[in-house]
């Protein structure tokens, strides 16, 4: 196995028939819901690691492009919460403030089950 984690996350890397069919049907949901968006990443924010000197003067881009896909995504995050919140007959303030407090508390979480040491 290669330790180049690059090489294992690259989006453009398929998998092959017996592949396929080794994986979930959770994992090859999942695999048809993100390669649209790795593709869109891809073309739309230059790769400031990569080792061409223009493509490395670009961080500029990179940043402000990350920013722009991260308010398109918020955005489109809370037109789907309020949209199941009507759904469900739950109040767009309700869900505000529910989606609000997962978004706080699960990456604390996350963070403190990676620097609590194991044991009993």
């Amino acid at each position: 196995d290669d330790d180049d984690d690059d090489d294992d996350d690259d989006w453009r890397v398929w998998p092959n028939k017996e592949e396929w069919g080794e994986m979930s049907c959770g994992a090859k949901s999942w695999f048809i819901f993100v390669a649209p968006l790795h593709a869109l990443f891809y073309i739309t924010i230059p790769n400031c690691a990569n080792p061409n000197p223009v493509l490395q003067s670009l961080y500029p881009l990179t940043f402000v492009n990350c920013v722009l896909w991260m308010a398109v995504l918020c955005a489109l995050e809370t037109t789907l919460v309020t949209w199941l919140g009507c759904w469900w007959g739950i109040s767009a303030p309700v869900m505000g403030i529910v989606i609000l407090a997962i978004g706080t508390s699960v990456p604390d979480a996350i963070a403190s089950m990676i620097v609590a040491p194991p044991g009993p």
